[in-house]
């Protein structure tokens, strides 16, 4: 499993630039806006591409060609995927942190306020992807990408033609469903890395 983890990386590490770039256009967006939701956007765009690009190089590759001819596992292949993901996601928080601890510094918005916004937005990151995986193993790379989009827009939209209608949310109902989602994201990523192996396995390769 380490060798599937170190192709990952290193098919990935042309991606690598690109995040460089991402980063530095977001730190500056909030310096000169006064604006953080771009760092906070950072983390699920750019983990959501991750498990999107590292299927759509298996796939340029022709990575499926040779996998059955590996020592490992389909349950170990589908388990990389997810650890690789998981890595990227920690890497992704960890430059959110040290981020919003300097413009913390530099603004005088409180740290602890700025901190809880990130750990929610990589736990809404997870919930995506315990979303995203299973798509892709059963329908494909191509046809899981659309069908993506269509579940996250339309809440969006839905949201954008009723907010008239829609009922006021208190404070303590957003701090309920807050605590409640670190729980319902280990739930189904647990459920998504089940569902995503069975899908592998009866997968003609």
């Amino acid at each position: 499993m380490r060798g599937l983890l170190y192709k990952e990386f290193y098919m990935f590490k042309p991606q690598f630039k690109s995040w460089i770039f991402v980063l530095m256009f977001f730190a500056i967006y909030s310096v000169l806006f006064h604006n953080i939701s771009m760092i906070m956007m950072m983390i699920p765009m750019l983990g959501l591409v991750s498990g999107f690009s590292s299927f759509s190089y298996d796939k340029q590759y022709r990575c499926d060609e040779y996998f059955p001819a590996l020592p490992v596992s389909r349950k170990e292949l589908v388990w990389t995927k997810y650890l690789f993901l998981l890595c990227l996601d920690i890497t992704l928080t960890a430059v959110s942190l040290v981020m919003m601890t300097v413009y913390s510094v530099w603004s005088g918005e409180p740290w602890i306020e700025l901190m809880l916004q990130i750990g929610s937005v990589l736990v809404v990151t997870v919930l995506m992807q315990a979303i995203l995986m299973p798509m892709v193993y059963i329908l494909g790379i191509d046809k899981a990408r659309y069908v993506n989009i269509v579940i996250w827009m339309l809440p969006w939209i839905g949201i954008m033609l009723f907010k008239d209608r829609l009922p006021r949310i208190e404070t303590e109902q957003v701090m309920r469903v807050l605590k409640v989602l670190p729980i319902l994201a280990v739930i189904l990523m647990i459920l998504s890395v089940i569902i995503s192996v069975f899908a592998y396995r009866r997968k003609d390769l």
